[in-house]
């Protein structure tokens, strides 16, 4: 199995065609990166403060909120037993 897995979601939109385009140009797995209707691309905003300072804002929901795994994901998952895993979940 490759060395990184990406889980996370894209909207059906071009931001998320391009991010999908990225991510396999890069030459990552895009197995579970899904692709969710309902839900845009994640964006983060960042605005810069009057003191020249940047503050960052994660626009939500977006669709890696929203990406679901199939018990087939989760087993073919667990059976590469990562090193880490690293969750945005609450």
């Amino acid at each position: 199995m490759t060395a990184i897995m990406l889980v996370s979601g894209v909207g059906d939109d071009p931001l998320g065609h391009a991010a999908l385009a990225a991510i396999g140009a890069l030459g990552l797995e895009t197995r579970f990166v899904r692709t969710v209707a309902d839900f845009p691309t994640g964006t983060a905003r960042v605005d810069l403060g009057t003191d020249g300072q940047p503050s960052f804002r994660i626009v939500r929901p977006a669709a890696y909120d929203a990406v679901v795994l199939s018990r087939f994901d989760l087993d073919y998952l667990a059976a590469w037993a990562p090193g880490w895993l690293y969750s945005t979940a609450s």
